[in-house]
């Protein structure tokens, strides 16, 4: 046995796919392990409240371990689950979202639904980025993933998670006209692959409808999943009947525009241009296809921050949301509105949360986040004043095989909920 080997047991994997054992007592987190395996490693981080080890070699394996279906899923750094079974990764995920909820925010289990996932975790994604690396003896740089350091750059073929309409974007060398060191590749409905460095609005089908998106934008990786997040938005919808759907963070418009039911006004706030570019474009086709016969009454009396969309069902407002909101909550009637909120990377801008937090009689608030240590922080923040009570919580595989877990949380006023 190597002398700076350790044999560990592993008791569970984490948020995040490391895997947890306990070296002298002291927590350890090693990657690409499974629950209750017994699993030789070698310190190489050590802190102050743990560890961090390499994998050496797994002695007693777990009846759920497989082959990977990726040949470099033990250096990339977007895969954490490419050694498990679908299964498995669906009961760990699972754990990972009952453990979050029920100690972080003392949360009954009961309002803790099962993860929302589709059968197939392969071909999903619809975009992948890539980083440049160039490469001995051509003469532009070779697109490729980041490794597991974040730093390091590696080519490959062929990617198991994304869609295989993306294939030619791993097969060939890109000369990145801009300059930049990455690039984005993004599925049009027609098959065709477009790049960031060719900005145009493409179309995409999700749940029967067409929306446009930007190939600079942002949008969902998996529709299929999608599709079940939206249903799930939709049925809360229908269920509160809100007067007011306020989509903070809007991107192109997803849910104000496929799960807002029949509210007679809906709200967007976007900050990226080119997502607003692309909402402008859905809001045309569904003003004109769908709603033209539908009319609201105004929210104000005068123009203020609606502009001059105020008369219309949709009303759209670029810039930061926790800039356009405080000026628009104003505006709002608290027992008409429901708020959804999906939430950017680094979560709600505190402002937002401690203002929403103080908010009475609210109809209802939708959180959505992909990253379960932010959206819990959020939360706090957000059931801190004692106006909201967690309705349920429902996780959805969106990104099946990595570490993400896309979580919807329903909220409503406490004064609703006891009244």
């Amino acid at each position: 046995m190597n002398p700076q080997s350790q044999p560990v047991q592993i008791e569970k994997v984490v948020f995040g796919g490391a895997g947890l054992a306990r070296v002298y007592g002291k927590v350890c987190f090693i990657d690409d392990v499974l629950p209750g395996e017994k699993v030789d490693i070698h310190i190489v981080e050590h802190q102050k409240g743990f560890s961090r080890a390499r994998l050496l070699q797994v002695l007693e394996p777990s009846q759920a371990r497989i082959e990977s279906a990726c040949v470099v899923s033990t250096k990339c750094g977007g895969c954490q689950y490419q050694h498990m079974t679908y299964e498995e990764e669906i009961h760990i995920k699972n754990g990972q979202v009952q453990e979050a909820f029920t100690r972080a925010i003392k949360l009954s289990p009961s309002l803790i639904r099962p993860l929302e996932f589709h059968s197939d975790p392969y071909h999903y994604r619809n975009y992948v980025t890539l980083h440049s690396r160039m490469q001995k003896g051509e003469s532009a740089p070779r697109f490729g993933y980041l490794q597991r350091d974040n730093r390091t750059v590696f080519s490959l073929d062929h990617c198991p998670i994304a869609s295989p309409s993306l294939e030619p974007a791993f097969k060939r060398n890109w000369d990145s006209s801009s300059g930049q060191d990455r690039v984005t590749f993004s599925r049009a409905e027609n098959g065709d692959v477009l790049t960031s460095e060719s900005p145009r609005l493409y179309p995409v089908q999700v749940a029967g409808k067409q929306l446009w998106a930007h190939s600079q934008g942002h949008f969902k990786d998996n529709l299929r999943v999608t599709e079940l997040l939206l249903k799930q938005i939709h049925a809360w919808t229908a269920k509160l009947q809100p007067q007011t759907f306020v989509d903070l963070y809007a991107g192109v418009g997803l849910f104000g525009l496929l799960a807002s039911g029949n509210a007679p006004r809906v709200i967007f706030v976007e900050e990226n241009g080119f997502n607003f570019q692309a909402l402008k474009e859905n809001k045309k086709f569904f003003d004109e296809e769908h709603f033209s016969s539908l009319s609201s009454q105004p929210l104000s009396r005068g123009p203020g921050i609606l502009g001059q969309d105020q008369n219309g069902r949709f009303v759209l407002k670029e810039g930061k949301s926790e800039v356009v909101f405080p000026a628009l909550a104003q505006f709002l009637k608290p027992e008409e509105t429901l708020i959804l909120m999906d939430l950017p990377s680094m979560g709600l801008d505190p402002m937002i949360s401690r203002d929403l937090a103080k908010t009475k009689n609210l109809k209802g608030l939708i959180c959505i986040s992909r990253d379960l240590p932010i959206l819990i922080r959020d939360l706090k923040i957000l059931l801190s004043e004692g106006n909201f009570e967690i309705q349920e919580v429902v996780p959805f595989d969106m990104l099946p095989r990595t570490k993400h877990i896309e979580t919807a949380v329903f909220l409503q006023s406490s004064e609703r909920v006891t009244g």
